[in-house]
């Protein structure tokens, strides 16, 4: 009982205090069992590419040189994988080599940092409203299902990008509080600036949010804030992407010139184009219907008052509904402003409806719903090991003793040309995919620097291509004996040596959608 009162005198006299704690206990039980990725750009563009520099190697060709003399700037900035090389650098400086200590570190040190995003959401919730709301809010942001899980330890630009851009907004928002008392700071306009600068090298598309911001101040008449708060992102722009870009390529800025250019080529060639209502029917999917549907409702009440989030976030919806490469993580970034102004906006409405007054039964069984089923996805996405199949089968040559520079990866089942995270078997090694058994064609479709897709299992015939590979893994059981016996064509001595499955989570997520490429893996040894 002693306890209790204790744990309820913290709630009471401490409530962001108790949030934070309940946010930080949560994710950190993701960091130690949400392994894996998500997404794939959370695992080869955040990790697999910054991990190849420390071994000497390119895997992608984001690098002068490593496409030929003709290569072109990457379209990924520099600045986010380059903070993950130098922790790998610097864990290997320590001793610490195992990829998956490695990982567990990542995950932990992005827990801490996506506690700001609770912290600043509690605290812009406030000052828009009252603690009442600034705890619903900063609960939410605690263990929303899917906030341990994407937005406390993946590698998503659209996640990392969330702490920053809501600091920066804080940061006005307290500025002006100090105004009204007389107190003009601007240096905290230059720094808020300055904060959202460093974002959008984090994430180019957050240059909207930034116009955004400033666009709002300019409405409301602050001229000089808005100059100062332009300036302090121009200045964070300038002096991070540009000596990047200019070290790198021998020209500032070319990274987001490329970036622009490619999207504008090859816009409607991959994502969602038909589906123009997409994030506007995933946001209040995301945030679990019905209650999600009025959250998001209440996201556009109350717009003059809340015009710092609201129209930044309007913006960023606007351009990616409009834009035709819509993929679901590029709405990330809005979604704890969503939360935000949601969650303050339909409460005051609710309060002022005598409609809802009437129903409060309705309410609270919505609200009841919200929390059974938030409970089950939170339990089940904080536990799971995303794509575990892929990083065990990659971590099993980490462990083996024998050496190992080349695995044949028989997609033929499929006929996919499915990528293999290496990072795992922490060493480069060379992965060559085959997709179909049929074809005589020897040529590599798609060639990384140790990464290596062919549509051809004839490929194998190709002495300059392929040495002598230690292991073959076949993907999936499909014709799995036939498979086996046309590879021992090549390799005689051909022995099992593992099963490796997907996690329970991944298999639920494949018999949900069958798009969900989550596979079984069947490790056999060459002999060689």
């Amino acid at each position: 009982m002693k306890l209790v009162a204790t744990l309820k005198n913290q709630w009471e006299n401490h409530p962001l205090r108790s949030i934070l704690l309940i946010a930080f206990l949560v994710r950190f039980v993701a960091a130690i069992f949400s392994q894996g990725y998500g997404m794939h750009d959370d695992h080869f563009i955040a990790i697999e590419e910054p991990w190849s520099w420390t071994q000497g190697m390119d895997y992608d060709g984001w690098l002068p040189g490593t496409k030929g003399e003709a290569s072109e700037p990457s379209i990924y900035s520099f600045f986010y994988p380059g903070i993950n090389y130098l922790l790998f650098e610097g864990m290997h400086a320590i001793g610490i080599e195992n990829p998956k200590i490695k990982m567990f570190f990542i995950r932990l040190l992005l827990a801490l940092f996506s506690l700001l995003v609770v912290y600043y959401g509690y605290k812009i919730t406030e000052y828009y409203s009252d603690q009442k709301n600034a705890r619903q809010v900063g609960v939410l942001l605690s263990i929303l299902w899917f906030m341990p899980f994407f937005f406390g330890v993946r590698n998503l630009v659209e996640v990392i990008a969330i702490p920053t851009l809501l600091a920066s907004t804080w940061m006005i928002l307290k500025s002006n509080y100090l105004e009204r008392k007389d107190k003009l700071l601007p240096g905290l306009f230059f720094l808020a600036g300055f904060i959202a600068g460093i974002t959008i090298s984090i994430r180019f598309q957050a240059i909207i949010y930034w116009g955004g911001m400033g666009l709002a101040l300019l409405i409301q008449k602050k001229w000089l804030q808005t100059i100062i708060f332009g300036l302090g992102g121009v200045f964070a722009f300038i002096i991070i992407q540009g000596p990047i870009d200019y070290i790198i390529w021998g020209k500032p800025f070319a990274v987001l010139t490329g970036y622009v250019e490619y999207n504008l080529a090859h816009s409607s060639e991959y994502g969602n184009q038909d589906n123009i209502l997409m994030y506007v029917t995933l946001i209040p999917g995301y945030l679990l219907p019905p209650i999600g549907a009025l959250w998001f409702f209440g996201f556009f009440l109350k717009v003059k008052k809340h015009l710092l989030v609201f129209l930044p976030s309007l913006l960023f919806l606007a351009f990616h509904t409009y834009f035709p490469n819509r993929q679901e993580r590029f709405i990330f970034t809005i979604i704890p402003m969503v939360v935000i102004l949601g969650i303050i906006g339909w409460n005051a409405f609710r309060e002022k409806s005598s409609w809802w007054a009437k129903h409060k039964k309705l309410h609270n069984g919505f609200m009841k719903f919200f929390w059974i089923v938030n409970s089950i996805l939170l339990v089940g996405a904080t536990l799971s090991y995303s794509k575990k199949s892929r990083c065990e089968a990659m971590h099993y040559f980490w462990k083996t003793e024998q050496e190992v520079t080349l695995i044949i990866v028989d997609d033929t089942g499929r006929r996919e040309t499915m990528m293999m995270p290496v990072f795992y078997s922490g060493k480069p090694i060379t992965t060559l995919t085959i997709s179909d058994w049929d074809s005589t064609d020897t040529s590599i479709i798609k060639e990384w620097s140790y990464i290596q897709i062919s549509h051809s299992r004839e490929t194998l015939r190709d002495s300059n291509r392929v040495k002598t590979p230690q292991f073959v893994v076949f993907v999936e059981d499909i014709n799995l004996d036939e498979r086996i016996e046309i590879m021992k064509d090549y390799y005689p001595e051909l022995e099992f040596e593992a099963y490796i499955e997907p996690s329970l989570a991944d298999k639920i997520m494949k018999k949900l959608n069958p798009n969900n490429k989550n596979e079984d893996f069947y490790i056999y040894r060459t002999g060689l």
